[in-house]
Order: structure tokens, then C-alpha cells, then sequence
């Protein structure tokens, strides 16, 4: 017919390609994520109060994959940033008898302006 379009598309490479671009997408996007996670992780350790640098130095940022759902699909990647310490809700929000001392808060509004 004279209408056809002169044009063939492999599948395979298509989907292919495809592919390729969508794990390089999520590459570029979980290098940019990580970058500003490290920016947020140095923010509120400069922000903590030092004493004995325990509450500075038990800020971390961990990475981690939780199991593919039922049925299929993908590991999804997740990010663990902040302190384990008891007494560091204490300091973030304060007590009765001290004020607070935020340094958690204010990274992650740091964070949320770096998007």
C-alpha cells in the first residue's frame, strides 16, 4: 500500500535500549540522591552539639535493598540516614529542663532545598 510508512522498528533492540536508558536513568538519579543524602549527613553532623563528639559521630547514612514484592519485581533501594542514640530525640526536640537543640531537622530542610 502507498500509505505504509517505509519504516521498521526492531523490538528486541528497542526494548533493549530501552532498558539500558531507564538503568542508566536510575543510576544518574540514585548518584544525585546519594550525593545530596552525603551533603544532608555533613549539615547535621555540623550542626550537632559536640560534647564528646558520641551524638556527631553516630550519625550515619546506610544503603539498603528490600526484597522484591510477592509475585515478582524488583529489589527497591532505600536510604537509612539519621542516629540511633537514645538521648539524641532529647536533644532535637529538648526537654523540660534543657531546650532544644535541633541539628536533624534542619539537615533534612537543607536536603529539601538542595531538590
Amino acid at each position: 500500500m502507498a500509505n505504509e510508512p517505509d519504516m521498521f522498528v526492531d523490538a528486541t533492540a528497542f526494548n533493549k535500549g530501552l532498558a539500558q536508558a531507564l538503568a542508566d536513568f536510575r543510576e544518574t538519579h540514585h548518584a544525585s540522591t546519594l550525593d545530596a543524602l552525603l551533603r544532608a549527613l555533613t549539615y547535621a553532623r555540623a550542626r550537632a552539639p559536640f560534647r564528646t563528639g558520641t551524638l556527631r559521630e553516630s550519625i550515619t547514612l546506610n544503603e539498603g535493598e528490600l526484597p522484591p514484592a510477592e509475585g515478582g519485581g524488583k529489589a527497591q533501594r532505600y536510604f537509612d540516614f539519621g542516629t540511633r542514640l537514645f538521648y539524641a530525640i532529647w536533644t532535637e526536640f529538648g526537654t523540660v529542663k534543657e531546650k532544644p537543640r535541633a541539628f536533624m531537622r534542619p539537615a533534612l530542610l537543607y536536603l529539601r532545598r538542595l531538590r
